[in-house]
């Protein structure tokens, strides 16, 4: 990031580590679930309860958590999610024999996770710039790719070493550590955050004409639905590869696992090709977002189409798809909150798109698992391409509302 401050790059560079804790604390459970089902004997089904769960508590906990982060300080709020995560993760492998309580758990690890990205996206609007926020918005979102990385590097190693259990010692161990940093290390940050969120919140009440503004509900009701979409392709591929993988082609679990590095390389490089298309080519985030989907869409038709031919093919056909979805993420739960920051209520806006996220997840942690027992793994690659071109149209259809509003609304003063 070019023209940034020693103060602004700290603050990145917080919100990086940040999110990369959290993303190890909350994706790990995914990672290990091959494994997970190979040795408890649980069906696919049952194990994606957890799953679903998490995404379910995630999701409503955004929306608390948005309404608590324009009231409450961030290194609060991240905190004591981080601290929670930690106790979650500590706690999950030693209910491993109850579905109930690794359910309850994971379900709670879900309200814990939820404390964090609204009071990210607070930190980041405050102190940058738009186009600043842009480029630190990519960067924070690399350290979740990061973070998958590192889990589906580790866990084969953890699994050969010790059993899948280790893996959550350690990601509950980074939590505390990520904890103590967050609340010794932010202070300066969040005195500053709430004097510019109050002088910005004064210069809304005087210049903008509240007669002449009313709340686009059918085009946010749009993006809301495009997130949902969004949400149950990225989570649901990712989540599912490796024992998608590991069923097709029937290789060890431990390979099948290592499959899901490439999805997070692909999605570093979609980042950076939706940065730079969304001020180059789409300025229109709706169209952006639009033209993603079609490029998710052509990857899920052609792995529709060539469902056997090949581990390396359809690795590469499936990161791309999710790719594609982090990017879509980027341009949804990053791109679209700054414009709201005006109405004093951008931490709550924030978690509710992206809440919408992890109610596509739920629906895809579940309905995937169904759809592939029931039905096969092809039927669900056929769903996949279903759903993106469905989000494509919607995204489409609300690109004149979006443009009316980005051209219009926010710029009454």
């Amino acid at each position: 990031m070019s023209n940034i401050s020693s103060s602004e790059k700290k603050l990145v560079m917080l919100c990086s580590a940040i999110y990369f804790v959290s993303y190890i604390t909350r994706i790990n459970y995914a990672a290990v679930m091959a494994e997970f089902i190979k040795c408890t004997g649980f069906s696919k089904e049952s194990a994606s309860f957890a799953l679903t769960g998490i995404a379910v508590f995630y999701g409503a906990g955004q929306l608390f958590s948005g309404w608590l982060g324009d009231r409450v300080k961030p290194k609060i709020l991240i905190s004591s999610g981080l601290a929670a995560s930690a106790a979650m993760n500590l706690l999950l492998p030693f209910t491993a024999e109850s579905v109930f309580l690794l359910t309850s758990v994971w379900c709670i690890n879900g309200l814990a996770q939820a404390m964090m990205w609204p009071p990210i996206v607070k930190l980041l609007s405050s102190f940058l710039s738009a186009e600043k926020y842009k480029n630190a918005a990519v960067t924070v979102s690399c350290g979740a790719q990061a973070a998958t990385v590192f889990i589906y590097l580790i866990t084969p190693v953890c699994i050969s070493f010790s059993g899948w259990k280790l893996i959550f010692f350690i990601s509950s161990a980074a939590a505390i550590i990520m904890a103590l940093i967050v609340a010794f290390k932010t202070p300066d940050i969040d005195m500053h955050h709430e004097k510019s969120s109050k002088t910005e919140q004064n210069l809304y009440n005087r210049s903008v004409n509240k007669s002449v503004v009313s709340f686009p509900y059918i085009m946010f009701f749009f993006i809301l639905t495009a997130t949902v979409l969004q949400g149950i392709m990225r989570d649901g591929v990712s989540n599912w590869l490796p024992t998608y993988i590991e069923n097709i082609f029937e290789i060890d679990t431990s390979l099948a696992i290592l499959s899901g590095v490439l999805p997070s390389v692909f999605a570093v490089i979609c980042y950076k090709i939706t940065l730079y298309i969304s001020k180059k080519t789409f300025k229109n985030e709706m169209i952006c977002a639009a033209a993603v989907f079609s490029a998710a869409f052509a990857a899920s038709a052609l792995l529709a189409l060539f469902p056997s031919s090949g581990v390396a093919l359809s690795v590469i056909l499936s990161a791309l798809i999710t790719g594609c979805m982090h990017g879509v993420n980027v341009i949804l739960t990053c791109m679209i909150p700054p414009y709201f920051s005006k109405t004093g209520h951008i931490a709550f806006i924030s978690g509710l798109i992206n809440s919408c996220t992890y109610i596509g997840s739920a629906l895809s942690g579940y309905g995937f698992a169904v759809i592939a027992q029931r039905s096969g793994w092809n039927s669900t690659v056929v769903s996949w391409a279903v759903i993106c071109a469905i989000a494509a149209a919607v995204c489409f259809i609300n690109s004149k509302k979006w443009q009316s509003f980005t051209l219009n609304f926010i710029s009454q003063k």
